[in-house]
């Protein structure tokens, strides 16, 4: 069984898809995996927009095994690939490399080459290669469609709470510690890669520790969306907070004046 799609934050409309095909996953007695594009499709044909990513894909990974799923492939999104038409694709893909028993993803979903299909093409082409192929619905809030358009666009607006109503959780970027022995009660970081920047400032933010506990605090972050890195200054309620093991991830939960 597998759910198709981009799956960048992995917010409650990709979580709806991955549930309908964990629901068929267990009728059919095979596992569930969630096949995404790396990279994202826009990144490979506009490599000059400015960065948006709202996870990564180890992120994806653990979001994809936390809801119940038995993994997360990444097909390589190049140039060959996007020559495929829609029944190669299916062909080529769905059926000669993952054998899949089933395909799951969203009534918008396009592809092939020049994004020719949509969901009847996947269906029909499945269908008729004796394989399901079902469509969750889209999830609405506040009577729009949720995406990953309209989260990037709050956390550019420094709406970190509705990005949170939308993710189904606080948005989290890894973070490259510099400091590993804090003396001063700060850490230090590096926020790299494709991820969204967020505005300058300073945020409420929550610290995961080793044993799995929450810390509220604050930090700040320094660095334009084109710089090639964010620096981020975490406040640390206790000195020795974390030891020898650093937090992975730093969750924003709100912006502060």
């Amino acid at each position: 069984m597998v759910a198709l799609g981009n799956f960048d934050g992995f917010h409650i409309g990709h979580q709806a898809v991955f549930a309908r095909a964990l629901e068929l996953a267990r009728q059919l007695g095979v596992p569930a995996i969630a096949a995404t594009f790396d990279p994202h499709p826009v990144r490979f044909f506009k490599p000059e927009l400015p960065h948006f990513a709202l996870t990564t894909l180890r992120q994806r990974a653990a979001l994809i095994a936390a809801a119940g799923g038995d993994g997360l492939l990444a097909l390589k999104f190049n140039a060959p690939f996007t020559q495929l038409d829609p029944y190669a694709f299916v062909d080529e893909i769905l059926l000669d490399r993952l054998d899949c028993a089933a395909v799951v993803t969203g009534a918008d979903f396009r592809y092939g080459h020049r994004r020719s299909g949509d969901f009847a093409t996947l269906q029909q082409a499945l269908e008729r290669r004796g394989r399901r192929c079902t469509a969750a619905p889209s999830v609405l809030h506040d009577g729009k469609v949720v995406s990953s358009t309209r989260i990037r666009a709050a956390l550019r607006e420094n709406d970190l709470p509705g990005a949170a109503v939308l993710l189904g959780r606080l948005h989290q970027t890894e973070v490259a510690w510099a400091n590993r022995s804090p003396g001063d009660g700060q850490l230090t970081g590096r926020i790299f890669g494709d991820y969204l920047r967020l505005q300058p400032g300073r945020y409420g933010v929550q610290l995961t520790t080793a044993d799995d506990r929450n810390v509220p605090t604050s930090a700040t972050v320094i660095g334009d969306e084109d710089a090639l890195y964010q620096t981020v200054r975490v406040a640390l309620p206790e000195p020795r907070l974390f030891g020898a093991q650093m937090p992975r991830h730093i969750s924003f939960i709100t912006a502060r004046p």
